[in-house]
Formats: structure tokens, C-alpha cells, sequence
């Protein structure tokens, strides 16, 4: 096992090792350098889609994330509990600079 995911709804993996680009593993073939532990994604995912690792919405798409990407913290806002933390990059990809650092509901 080079990926861990618990539910057919993840659209996002763990990668339990690094990487290179262009590199099949299991069923998904990495676009780009993937670092140990991180999330790829398993489908292409659509701006303000939520972002499911475990059976559970982790985080909404602050831009498309395509198939094999690596879903990280500059494209995916996080819930923090029952908020999401807007970052900047996700605060500009919504248009919105107002929101940068606001806990939303």
C-alpha cells in the first residue's frame, strides 16, 4: 500500500512516501512532486467543492485541483472545527482580500 484512503467518496489520498511526477501509484498518477504524507486527489476537483480525506470534508477548493495534484493548504481552505480559516491565496482566488484570516461560517 502506497496510499491511504478510507472511503470510495475521498477525493484525496494520503501519499505514505514521496513521489517524482508522472509516477503511477495504485490508481492515481501523481501531475507533480508529491511530498510524504500529503493529500493527492483522486478526481478532478471543482473550485469551492469540498475536499473529502477519510470519509469526512476536510476543506473546500479554493481553485480546481486536478487529477493527481497535490492538495495542499495554497488550495484547499481547512475547516478549523466548525469554521474554515480563509487564507490569503483562497481569499484571492474567491476575489474576496476582505476575508483574508476570517474565521467563516
Amino acid at each position: 500500500m502506497q496510499l491511504v484512503g478510507l472511503d470510495a467518496s475521498d477525493n484525496a489520498v494520503t501519499a505514505i512516501r514521496p513521489f517524482m511526477e508522472d509516477v503511477p501509484i495504485e490508481y492515481v498518477l501523481t501531475t507533480q512532486l508529491m511530498p510524504s504524507g500529503q493529500k493527492i486527489a483522486t478526481a478532478d476537483i471543482v473550485k469551492g467543492a469540498a475536499v473529502y480525506k477519510y470519509a469526512q470534508a476536510t476543506g473546500y477548493a479554493s481553485e480546481g485541483i486536478v487529477y493527481g495534484a497535490h492538495v495542499h493548504s495554497l488550495v484547499c481552505a481547512m475547516f478549523i472545527g466548525t469554521t474554515t480559516q480563509v487564507s490569503t491565496k483562497a481569499a484571492a482566488a474567491w476575489g474576496n482580500a476582505d476575508m483574508i484570516g476570517r474565521q467563516t461560517q
